[in-house]
């Protein structure tokens, strides 16, 4: 093989592994500069970037949510299982229904306005959301990361588009 055509080789290849490894990079530069006073400035937290319905969200990544704290502002979208009409909707928002009725993560039948996915961390604790009320945690969903990102189960697929994505003050009040 060339010399040129392996340097082509080696970039082609060079390209998806910077993609993947770039926000991790970052992440931990910020994450050694919050710690350890480095050359990033030492206010800087590390944040994931949520994507839905082609809107950026930036979420606080500290884990988990401390009870009794003060008000905090998360982000909040909605999901539902019903009116889902593709394999692939379904697959995306409720896996279990290719079994039967709709379950969360903890095996309940999620209720409209009642039930929440949330970071893996914050599983089982109930939480205040400003104008929705008293929900809990009893779900989990791949692009939920962090103590501020809730998604909200609605009655219907529609009522879940209309919510869009919106940022809700919200307070940990038990659980866990």
């Amino acid at each position: 093989m060339n010399v040129e055509l392996r340097r082509n080789l080696a970039f082609i290849i060079s390209i998806p592994v910077l993609i993947f490894f770039a926000p991790l990079l970052v992440s931990s530069a910020n994450s050694q500069a919050n710690t350890a006073g480095g050359l990033l400035d030492p206010r800087a937290q590390a944040v994931d970037k949520v994507v839905l319905h082609d809107t950026i969200a930036t979420v606080d990544n500290s884990l988990p949510v401390s009870h009794g704290q003060e008000t905090k502002t998360g982000v909040v979208t909605a999901y539902s299982c019903d009116g889902l009409t593709t394999p692939e909707e379904i697959l995306m928002n409720c896996p279990s229904l290719f079994s039967g009725e709709p379950k969360t993560a903890d095996g309940t039948a999620p209720e409209p306005y009642k039930t929440i996915a949330c970071d893996p961390a914050n599983m089982g604790r109930t939480f205040d959301l400003e104008g929705v009320g008293q929900v809990r945690c009893t779900d989990t969903g791949g692009a939920i990361k962090g103590a501020g990102r809730f998604d909200l189960y609605v009655a219907d697929v529609q009522e879940a588009r209309d919510w869009g994505v919106k940022r809700i003050n919200y307070q940990w009040i038990g659980g866990k």
